[in-house]
């Protein structure tokens, strides 16, 4: 009977918080939104352990940075891309333009299976001069990343324009961190885990997770789509996606820096060691990534008609649900977090905490800010994010420059809290000032008085 009674009391107070339909969220797309996404970040923590664990910080680090380089080198084929076709075909199935949304498919895919063999042939020259041979061949298997995660985030953002979020998670969500865990369970019943097996695995589940990602896309497409003569636009899309691809890149860029900083000022274990605390604090920014994934189209279908009024009352139910999540868990691991990394990674990893405690402060304010920068892309400034971006980088280069020399991968963390707080202080400043939509806290606040 209790168990009853608790249920009901959450689900009251869930309700009380999101609203329902005509509040522009629903409460059962949220919720299996966050189910799906609980089950992914859950299965990736996971992963996350078992690797650091069996690997130690030495090779784990390896294995993260080769992953982290080969994320970024990537970026310019899908950040943009994915922003672009997200707003795109959200628009186009408004205004029924079905032969612009084939359009797009066709000529996003032609663009990103071009870009990655280019980019993996430059890389792959690059890679040959290393000379310890873990690192040679962690890195030409990571090469394989760039074009399977780019072609993943095609379909994915398919799927969120045609505001289907629950179908775009299932492959990338769910069947990727899955299917990895599995390899990983079989594959250390036959020999050792090494930093190149790890990769090996990951690239593995990522292409039988691209697989069912093409046939989840091929099941929701309308019909109507697969019948239109494709219309291609490229010349705006390309204009389009050129400043997205800037934001974009400048925005993984900056949550990057300090892996690839650590990497190349102190060594592979440091980066090991932070790897923890940036994993871990990635169960702060839940619920912001569950939001961020559903609302991108309904900003773009609002600011189509002018309807400022729901926005701004999407907005206020996603805050709300931002600090019931995310205080609980920010106090955790900031009392206990210590315990938390000894128990669950092992005392090699005890260093991760100071690190760990400092992201928690610059995460948990930007989620408190909200979802700033999905306003803005959609809203049409893209230009003006740009600008904030690239003084966001250059500000978090400087601050790891001077602050990892002085406090290692704490130094590194703060130069990263330190910029995130600045962007999104930014980011929902001009929200305000040029849409008059109040970001996140702000109108959780005004709300209440």
């Amino acid at each position: 009977m209790w168990q009853w009674l608790v249920a009901g009391k959450i689900s009251a107070v869930v309700t009380s918080l999101v609203g329902n339909e005509s509040n522009g969220l629903s409460l059962g797309t949220l919720l299996k939104t966050g189910g799906f996404k609980a089950t992914s970040l859950g299965v990736v923590f996971l992963v996350g352990v078992f690797l650091s664990r069996v690997l130690g910080p030495e090779s784990y680090g390896v294995y993260i940075y080769a992953y982290t380089i080969a994320m970024l080198v990537g970026l310019p084929l899908h950040v943009g891309l994915t922003l672009l076709i997200v707003r795109s075909v959200a628009q186009y199935q408004q205004q029924e333009r079905w032969a612009h949304i084939k359009g797009i498919k066709l000529w996003a895919n032609k663009l990103v299976a071009g870009g990655s063999l280019l980019m993996s042939l430059t890389l792959f020259l690059y890679f040959t001069t290393l000379d310890n041979e873990v690192v040679r061949i962690t890195h030409y298997l990571s090469l394989l990343i760039i074009p399977v995660v780019s072609l993943a985030a095609i379909r994915t953002a398919i799927l969120r324009g045609f505001s289907k979020p629950i179908a775009a998670q299932i492959p990338e969500d769910l069947v990727r961190p899955c299917c990895w865990l599995l390899l990983l369970i079989f594959a250390i019943y036959l020999r050792e885990i090494t930093p190149q097996l790890a990769m090996g695995t990951f690239v593995a589940a990522g292409l039988f997770a691209l697989l069912v990602g093409q046939i989840i896309l091929n099941r929701h497409t309308p019909l109507a789509v697969n019948k239109a003569k494709a219309n291609y636009d490229s010349r705006v899309w390309l204009k389009t996606m050129m400043p997205l691809t800037l934001i974009g890149g400048i925005q993984m860029l900056n949550s990057q820096l300090d892996v690839v900083m650590i990497g190349a000022m102190l060594s592979k274990r440091e980066v090991g060691i932070y790897q923890i605390a940036a994993q871990v604090v990635l169960l702060i920014q839940f619920p912001l990534i569950v939001i961020n994934y559903i609302v991108p189209p309904k900003f773009s279908a609002y600011f189509m008609s002018g309807d400022k009024k729901s926005i701004q009352v999407l907005i206020l139910s996603t805050t709300k649900m931002i600090v019931l999540v995310s205080t609980p868990i920010a106090l955790f691991f900031a009392f206990y977090g210590t315990n938390f990394i000894n128990i669950v990674f092992g005392l090699a990893y005890s260093d991760a905490y100071t690190s760990l405690l400092i992201l928690v402060g610059g995460v948990y304010i930007a989620a408190l800010i909200g979802s700033v920068d999905f306003l803005l892309f959609m809203s049409g400034h893209e230009a003006v994010v740009a600008k904030g971006q690239i003084a966001a980088l250059l500000i978090n280069i400087v601050l790891n420059l001077l602050l990892i020399p002085l406090w290692g991968i704490s130094g590194a963390a703060l130069a990263t809290s330190s910029t995130i707080i600045v962007l999104y202080i930014y980011m929902g400043v001009t929200v305000w000032k040029k849409e008059h939509i109040k970001p996140g806290i702000i109108s959780l606040y005004q709300s209440k008085n």
